[in-house]
């Protein structure tokens, strides 16, 4: 089935902005370090994670393909380059903490990003992952956003070595997962195929508005089960 991408302002859609981002964001920030550091954050997106890191006292270096992303990173006051995660372009045993947040699944070849961020972190630098799990959730909301894949519980020790991991975060189930299949993958297939008339998306702006923020409460309620999880996260060390 092929879906039609509509032409939004970078970033702009609900699923870049919707509570499940926010919700995921704030468990991120629970993995880390207490010492305020440089990190690099790729890739960095819109430079939402690096704008929130960066009031609290860290240093971000954003990094991103999309030279769309990378501007809009660059333009919010982060310093950002333009480049590919499989060839970063800096040198060896350069940041203690590395956030790679959805990001590796769009990847062909994973490996080559995580043994970059290998080459790059530091010696016992950190680096904080997220990417979408369990393969039996795959749909056309995957295929939509530009999955490669998604990452199996099985081989999830294996996909990240040399780094070893510190602690594993199973994270989305049952609020996330509910609003995913009862909601969110429904209406991007409908939006994607264009049968989403305009006054459905002013309603759902507003409803979004008003329970954006208790929403992102309920997300953060988690029974950690790893077969039935959508999304995992894990700090790791190198």
């Amino acid at each position: 089935m092929v879906f039609v991408k509509e032409n939004l302002d970078w970033g702009s859609g609900e699923e870049f902005l919707g509570p499940r981002h926010f919700a995921r964001l704030r468990k991120i920030i629970s993995l880390l370090p207490k010492e305020k550091t440089i990190f690099l954050d790729g890739a960095v997106g819109l430079g939402i994670l690096s704008e929130k890191l960066k009031k609290k006292g860290f240093l971000p270096v954003g990094i991103d393909l999309d030279f769309g992303a990378a501007k809009h990173s660059k333009d919010k006051g982060i310093f950002t380059l333009q480049g590919n995660l499989e060839a970063l372009p800096f040198k060896d045993d350069v940041f203690p903490l590395i956030i790679s947040s959805e990001t590796l699944e769009h990847l062909k070849d994973h490996k080559k990003a995580v043994n970059e961020f290998y080459r790059v972190a530091k010696d016992s630098g950190n680096l904080i992952i997220s990417v979408p799990i369990n393969e039996r959730f795959w749909s056309y909301w995957d295929e939509w956003a530009g999955h490669k894949k998604r990452f199996s519980p099985k081989n999830i020790d294996d996909d990240f070595k040399p780094f070893k991991i510190e602690k594993k975060v199973y994270f989305g189930f049952p609020f996330v997962f509910l609003y995913d299949l009862i909601f969110l993958k429904k209406f991007i297939k409908k939006r994607g195929e264009g049968k989403l008339g305009r006054k459905r998306k002013k309603i759902f702006v507003f409803l979004k508005k008003i329970f954006h923020f208790p929403l992102i409460i309920l997300f953060s309620i988690n029974i950690p089960l790893k077969n039935y999880s959508p999304l995992f996260l894990a700090l790791l060390k190198k």
